[in-house]
């Protein structure tokens, strides 16, 4: 088994899709009980390019997003345990929310959701023709709303101290995989850039809709830079970052 395969095996059998983007809000889920609206909003992040983010919608079926940096972007549902169904501008109007009321509402639940839950793995870089290798990150919650993490600047700032620096590095290959690497230590990101392009591509080829987006994004003082994951957009550039 290969040392992608041992690290982040997939998944995709332990849980049913939950993704159902042509299911429109159903007010019958409401009166079974099924939604408690308040404690039901999560953020999902996606990539800006998936064609319902890229449709032409009737006012007021419009979805309700925000950009995070490059190709991704957050999208608010409601989690009806087994679907997501999307959030749009016209179900705001209904329930008279703001899109502030969402985003809190959202970061809310998401981060109620890692208390006790949240794991840090650390992935080792040293090797005998490395021997002073650092090493870099993947942030762990559920396989759900990992990558939904990126949407919360308090906890992303905290990641410093995880990666012992200033300007930190994320990749999100995988809807289920969240990586984090110092950028001051060239080798260590540069690990990480290549694992999480692997990813990417397994995902790409196994046509399971488990892949995300194929950039390195850098934040530093609170602002991201994003860049394209191959030789010409990030390697070759990786002393200037």
């Amino acid at each position: 088994m290969s040392f992608i395969k041992r690290l982040f095996g997939k998944k995709d059998s332990e849980k049913p899709a939950k993704e159902n983007p042509t299911v429109p809000y159903d007010t019958v889920l409401e009166r079974q009980g099924y939604i408690n609206l308040g404690r039901s909003i999560f953020p999902l992040v996606r990539n800006k390019n998936e064609s319902k983010f890229t449709l032409q919608m009737p006012a007021g079926s419009e979805l309700c997003t925000k950009p995070i940096a490059g190709d991704l972007l957050v999208v608010y549902v409601i989690d009806a345990d087994k679907e997501f169904q999307y959030i749009n501008y016209g179900m705001v109007e209904k329930y008279r929310l703001s899109f502030e009321d969402l985003e809190k509402a959202g970061l809310r639940n998401l981060f109620g959701k890692t208390e006790g839950n949240l794991q840090i793995q650390t992935i080792q870089t040293s090797n005998e023709n490395n021997p002073d290798g650092l090493p870099f990150f993947r942030i762990i919650l559920d396989g759900t709303y990992d990558v939904s993490l990126l949407a919360g600047a308090n906890f992303l700032d905290k990641m410093k101290d995880v990666a012992k620096d200033d300007v930190i590095a994320f990749a999100a290959p995988r809807k289920d995989v969240l990586l984090l690497s110092p950028v001051s230590n060239r080798m260590t990101l540069s690990q990480m850039g290549l694992t999480a392009g692997t990813l990417y591509i397994n995902a790409i080829n196994d046509d399971n809709n488990t892949a995300l987006s194929n950039q390195i994004l850098i934040r530093r003082n609170g602002q991201w830079t994003a860049h394209e994951n191959t030789a010409d957009e990030f390697y070759l550039k990786i002393t200037e970052l």
